[in-house]
């Protein structure tokens, strides 16, 4: 989203965009009165998925029960790929090692 005053847009930039996406069950939404980061975490601790954010959670690791802390920041640090962009090109990030999933190995560039 474009920030305005230091705030995020209301609106997304390419409304049509996410449109598509969402059509072909490439994206989700979660209903604005909870905790999206709890949808992520399940969803990808569920699917064997890769969580594609900038998003540090350490709310979502606050949240965990204090003997499982180290744990949870480990399976983070396992499953979330952070990006950047140059330009209109999406980088994410080169040291990121794709997790061994259940369904075998899996190439960033598939």
């Amino acid at each position: 989203k474009k920030k305005l005053g230091g705030r995020p847009a209301e609106t997304p930039d390419d409304v049509v965009y996410l449109q598509g996406l969402q059509r072909r069950g490439a994206l989700f939404g979660t209903p604005s009165q909870d905790y999206d980061d709890a949808y992520q975490i399940e969803y990808a601790r569920n699917h064997d998925g890769v969580i594609i954010s900038n998003d540090l959670f350490r709310d979502a690791v606050d949240k965990q029960p204090f003997m499982q802390r180290a744990a949870f920041r480990t399976w983070l640090k396992q499953h979330v790929l952070s990006f950047t962009f140059i330009g209109d090109e999406f980088c994410p990030n080169p040291e990121f090692q794709l997790p061994f999933l259940s369904r075998g190995p899996v190439s960033i560039l598939q």
